[in-house]
């Protein structure tokens, strides 16, 4: 019983000793080395790196995924945040009185702004990616969303028109209340990324094949490549380019993005040449390689009729 006394009372010593430290660092009690190198700047590289794991890998994040995001966001950015921000002001202020270091605080403190900036980004982007609100083009809006149909006779679902918000919560709703779907058909110019990747996330877990009669360009190629078995018809067109993501949210990084299609197009077994092609060709230029071409490259599996 001694023994279960001892062990409690070490236990609120070491609670009591974590609470001092906390409030000693929000009233500046700490030095300012330690308030900004170990309180502050080394906590604040874990949260943004912590940050990258919870945040929804494609727009539109399932329930867990939002619920994550959001408690971490919360716990971060209103809690954490703001007790490293007052601390380190507060340390930086009690340096310059006690030991005239201006130089020091002044540099601590311009990293605090510019942490907060950065802060403001990345949760930003967070946000962005947890509600499927990624950058688009303003005139995108101009042009009209995507159609789905299903064609029972040939075990598939058409996509058509422009990828927009929606598509990979519609399709999923789709391919879960028909189990028979065997192939996507695609007709589209493009769209919204991360919707593509949605899709061609649910294309790879249901081994589904992918076909293009018509054309399939930009955001669309990505939903193509995940097919099991992919088809071009004789008269179908795939066009490739570079990425531009802008708009109200312009926190995302296109070469981080291009980056993430550039690993998933290898793994789905294209040619590190022609995925190099895509990534130089300009956004506002297209790469239309020959079917040849897309046969070589592992692009395409087979070349059929209508």
């Amino acid at each position: 019983m001694r023994a279960i006394f001892r062990l409690a009372s070490l236990e609120l010593a070491s609670d009591s000793s974590d609470m001092k430290y906390l409030r000693d660092h929000w009233l500046g009690k700490h030095s300012l080395s330690r308030a900004f190198w170990v309180n502050f700047f080394i906590l604040f590289v874990l949260i943004l790196f912590g940050e990258t794991t919870v945040r929804p890998p494609i727009a539109g994040g399932t329930l867990s995924d939002i619920v994550i995001a959001v408690l971490y966001l919360m716990g971060a950015y209103l809690i954490i945040l703001p007790w490293q921000l007052v601390g380190l002001w507060r340390s930086s202020q009690r340096h310059v009185k006690e030991q005239g270091g201006i130089t020091v605080a002044t540099f601590a403190q311009a990293g605090a702004v510019v942490a907060l900036i950065t802060a403001v980004g990345s949760a930003a982007t967070t946000v962005q990616r947890t509600l499927g609100l990624d950058a688009v083009r303003v005139e995108d809006a101009l042009i009209p969303d995507y159609q789905l149909r299903v064609v029972p006779a040939d075990r598939a679902v058409v996509i058509e028109g422009q990828i927009g918000n929606g598509l990979s919560r519609d399709m999923k709703a789709l391919l879960a209340k028909e189990r028979s779907i065997e192939r996507i058909i695609l007709n589209s110019n493009g769209g919204r990324i991360f919707e593509a990747r949605g899709v061609a996330r649910q294309i790879i877990d249901r081994g589904l094949d992918t076909f293009v009669a018509g054309h399939c360009r930009s955001a669309c190629t990505i939903v193509f490549i995940a097919g099991q078995i992919r088809s071009l018809g004789k008269d179908g067109v795939l066009g490739f380019h570079s990425y531009r993501l802008n708009g109200v949210m312009a926190f995302i990084d296109p070469e981080e993005e291009q980056e993430k299609d550039r690993a998933f197009f290898l793994r789905q077994g294209l040619d590190p040449s022609f995925v190099e092609q895509i990534f130089v060709t300009p956004h506002d230029d297209m790469w239309h390689p020959l079917p040849e071409h897309l046969l070589d490259a592992g692009v395409i599996h087979q070349i059929v009729p209508d």
